[in-house]
């Protein structure tokens, strides 16, 4: 849909809007880092985010593998803007985004466990200062209305149509198999 407001789905269109996707991420990157590092940290963050190469390369291949990005930083920020100011809609936000994590790329679906190891740190560094609890509370909620639909229907697909997703990740046997077939390798 979002190629089709750039002028129809065609390669440089869907190029521009991925590179537009990757400069949000940058931006909302800054916003995050901005948050915890003081102005010129924050800057520098932010650019050594913007320029490493993977995330650059993805920014402008046409592919929407710098989705999960976007929304892995969107939820970050969200999430400690929400805990700083102790804030229950912009947590509930954040917690919304890291569902939608599930939604837009399967990697995505790493978004909430960084998420909750984030929530963890916090909750051990600041237990006095910030009331962890009550807010993850509220941001599970919010990832939970989100993602828990997905999540019932992907356990309820049958198996061939997941095995393409388990295939395109390392993190699975199927993934390991399939890359050991491309490399010619035993292991």
């Amino acid at each position: 849909k979002l190629g089709g407001l750039f002028g129809g789905v065609t390669l440089d269109h869907m190029r521009l809007l991925h590179a537009l996707t990757g400069l949000l991420a940058v931006a909302l990157s800054y916003a995050f880092f901005r948050q915890l590092l003081a102005l010129p940290w924050a800057l520098l963050a932010s650019a050594v985010f913007g320029v490493n190469h993977a995330f650059l390369m993805i920014s402008r291949m046409a592919m929407r593998e710098n989705t999960p990005v976007l929304v892995e930083v969107a939820a970050l920020a969200l999430l400690l803007y929400g805990l700083r100011r102790r804030h229950l809609f912009a947590t509930y936000a954040g917690g919304v985004l890291a569902g939608l994590g599930y939604y837009v790329h399967f990697p995505g679906r790493m978004v909430f466990p960084l998420w909750i190891v984030f929530l963890v740190v916090l909750a051990l560094a600041y237990r006095r200062q910030l009331p962890v609890a009550r807010l993850g509370a509220v941001a599970l909620a919010g990832f939970a209305l989100v993602a828990v639909p997905y999540i019932v229907a992907y356990l309820k697909a049958p198996t061939d149509l997941k095995h393409h997703q388990r295939e395109a990740l390392l993190l699975t046997r199927d993934g390991r198999e399939l890359q050991k077939d491309w490399v010619f390798e035993d292991s």
